[in-house]
Formats: C-alpha cells, structure tokens, sequence
C-alpha cells in the first residue's frame, strides 16, 4: 500500500493527464455525437457539458505541463482562464439543466430570477478577482480559490442533481432507453466532483481554505485529491459517454417507427399490425386464451375520393384513424391495412365487451357526424372473428373471417 501512495506522489503527472483526458475525451464524445433533431431538451446544452469537457482538460493538462516543465506568470494566467471557463461552463449547463427539469413549465419572469442570480456569481467573481491580490498574497492562487467555491461547487452540484431531475421528469421515454444507471452513476459523479474539486482547494489564509484544502486532504487520507478527482473523471465521462447513447437509440426508434407507422393516420401499418398481431397470437397459444378480431372498412370512401378529391379521403381515414384510437385502449393493435381498411385487435375482450366496445365506435360516429360539417358522414361496416387456440388460424385466416361477416354488414347499407 505503502508502494503504491508513493508511486502516485512520484507520477502525479501521469495522474492529471488521464485526468485532463477523461474529461477532454467526455467533450469530443459529445460534440461528435450526432444530436440534430431530437425531442430530448437535453440536446439544446449539452455543448456547454462539452465545452466544460474540452477546457477542463486542458486545464489539468497545463497544470500537468507547469508541474515537469515550468511555470510563470503568462502560464498562470493561461490556467486561471482555463480553471474559470470550464466551471463557468459546468455551471450554465448545471442551470439550464435545472430549468429544462423543474422550471420548464416556469413563466419567463421566473427563468429570468436565474439568470440574475447567474450574473451576480459572475460580477461577485469578478470583484473577487480585482482584490484577491490584497487579500492573500498569491493573487492566482486565490482567485482559483475562489473560482472552485462559487462556480465549480454549485456548477457540480446543479449538474448532479440536474441530471436526476432531468430523468424523472423525461422517465417514461428514458425508461425504454435503458439509461438510467448512467443517469445516476453522472448524478452522483459531479455530485462527489462539487465536494473534491469545488471545495478541497489549495491552502489559504481565510476560511475555510485554511482548514479544508488539499493539503490537509493529504494528510487525512494519505493520497493526493488529484488522484480521486481523475478517477471521479474517469467515472464521469464513462458514464456521459452512456448518457448520450439515447440520441442513437432515439435515431434508431424514428426509423423503427416509420417502417411499422402508417405515415397518413399515425397508427400501425399493416407490417406493424401483423407483427403485433402474431406476437398477439402467441401470448392466446400460450395462455389458453381466445382473442377477437375487428375488421372495418369506411362506407363510401370511393365516392369521397372521386366526388371531393383525394385530399378529403385522406381527412376522412385521418379522422376515422383518431376516432378508433379515441374509442379503443392503448394496450389495443390498432392497424391501417391499406386503402380504408382497418383492423383492431382489442386485448383482453370477451364477446360482451366486443359487441360493447362496436356499440361505442358507433355512438362515437354519430356524435362525430353530428357536429362535423362535412357534406358527408363518417360510417364504417365492421366484421368481427375470433382465435381459438384450440383451433389456431394464421393473422390472415382472421381477417379473411372478418372480412367477410364486413361484407355482409356492408351489403345492407345504401350507397351514395
């Protein structure tokens, strides 16, 4: 053990350049990550994580430059910018990430409150810098002091509990990306970052510099700061580096949507109703259970396509698409087959709720039609089959069933 603190007292440069390259490669990972057109608020600031990334490891690369080589005054300057502009960074993106999280239903008056508070850390910083000089000796020394205390702790601190927040109120789609433990693996990394990086800072002759900095750090645990700052940065990027996976797994929902979606009413079309249906199907196999099918064809819809154009035919299937959607569960297979054709699958019906459930699709009509102000009505003729696992029958069996008891409901309707 004894071997091993030693070693790292003796290659504490090695220590800030994996440190500097956790957090600069954290800010390349993101930049490159492609993010454009994305639903998720979090798209909107995560240059500022990057850009926090990407300057922070430069800092500690330039600590690490004036640690074997040199050091002097331009150097000091260079790394006291550096130090400022990545917490300045950390802390707008800790804000805004509070705002998107818990403000986002805010009025402006109140998103304006934060970015006043904003502006006043900044001019207070900036006094701070004017007269460090006169309050300790080594002006860079307490203007970095100072920096960690009041952008590099509440900037950790906003981001951690940001990055918690920001999953609660996005969970039920982030659920199904699978990102919750990076989620909070990052919430906690910056969370632990704000304590040995925000407030474990060099010695000064004020409090609480004087009482909690790294030398007494040193002293207590026996390992320099910098070494559990690097591996908390290590951490950190690994798990961002997860975090950002959405946007892929986002991209790869878009296009699996749009090859099971109808493009025209937004329900499943028929390759996606089929898949569901069969995985319907299954579950009935497996569970000894009957389930229904209902198959509908709008009334009319040739003499709506050729009279009124192909416009008002497509209004006439978005509006019996929402209506089904409206009148049927979510947990229902609610499918457009082609042209007016539509098929519904709905879970868990018996016969009773079945012939309840068409009752309601054509009070529903009637209400529709009743204060549509179309020159024509909304109707639909419906087939209904059943699955008997006894008997199993393939999707298209179903419908072919359906398709015919549709028929005969359509024979004794008049036509326009």
């Amino acid at each position: 053990m004894d071997l091993i603190l030693q070693w790292f007292k003796n290659n504490l440069e090695i220590v800030f350049f994996l440190y500097g390259m956790a957090f600069f490669a954290m800010g390349i990972s993101i930049l490159v990550q492609a993010k454009k057109g994305s639903a998720f608020k979090l798209a909107n600031i995560l240059w500022l994580l990057a850009g926090f990334g990407l300057v922070h490891g430069i800092n500690e690369w330039l600590d690490m430059w004036a640690m074997i080589k040199y050091r002097n005054k331009t150097m000091d300057l260079v790394r006291l910018l550096c130090l400022a502009t990545s917490f300045l960074f950390l802390y707008e993106f800790g804000r805004k990430l509070i705002i998107e999280s818990v403000l986002k239903e805010s009025s402006e008056w109140q998103k304006k409150i934060s970015r006043y508070l904003s502006l006043c850390i900044y001019l207070i910083i900036s006094i701070i810098f004017l007269t460090s000089a006169s309050i300790d000796g080594d002006f860079w020394k307490t203007a970095s002091i100072w920096i960690r205390y009041l952008l590099g702790f509440p900037g950790a601190i906003l981001t951690g509990l940001g990055l918690f927040l920001y999953y609660q109120s996005e969970e039920r789609v982030l659920k199904q990306a699978k990102v919750k433990s990076y989620f909070s693996l990052a919430g906690l990394s910056f969370i632990f970052y704000s304590i040995i990086s925000g407030l474990v800072v060099p010695r000064g002759d004020f409090f609480p510099a004087n009482w909690l900095n790294t030398d007494s750090f040193l002293s207590t645990f026996h390992i320099p700061v910098q070494v559990f700052r690097a591996v908390v940065a290590i951490v950190t990027a690994l798990s961002v580096t997860g975090i950002i996976k959405i946007f892929d797994w986002e991209s790869r929902k878009r296009i699996e949507d749009a090859t099971v979606t109808d493009e025209l009413t937004g329900i499943y079309n028929r390759r996606g109703f089929f898949a569901v249906a069969e995985h319907q199907l299954k579950i009935a196999n497996r569970n000894k259970i009957g389930i229904f099918m209902l198959y509908a064809d709008l009334d009319n819809f040739k003499w709506i396509n050729d009279t009124l154009g192909h416009k008002e035919g497509d209004y006439a299937l978005r509006e019996f698409a929402r209506i089904l959607k409206n009148v049927y569960r979510k947990s229902d297979v609610v499918g457009r087959l082609g042209g007016d054709e539509f098929a519904v699958i709905p879970v868990g019906a018996t016969g009773d709720s079945v012939e309840e459930i068409t009752t309601r699709l054509q009070k529903t009509l009637n209400s529709y039609n009743a204060t549509s102000n179309r020159s024509y009505k909304l109707s639909a003729s419906v087939g209904i089959s059943h699955y008997d696992p006894e008997h199993p029958c393939s999707i298209d069996e179903l419908i072919v069933q359906a398709d015919k008891r549709m028929y005969e409901m359509k024979r004794h309707k008049p036509t326009l």
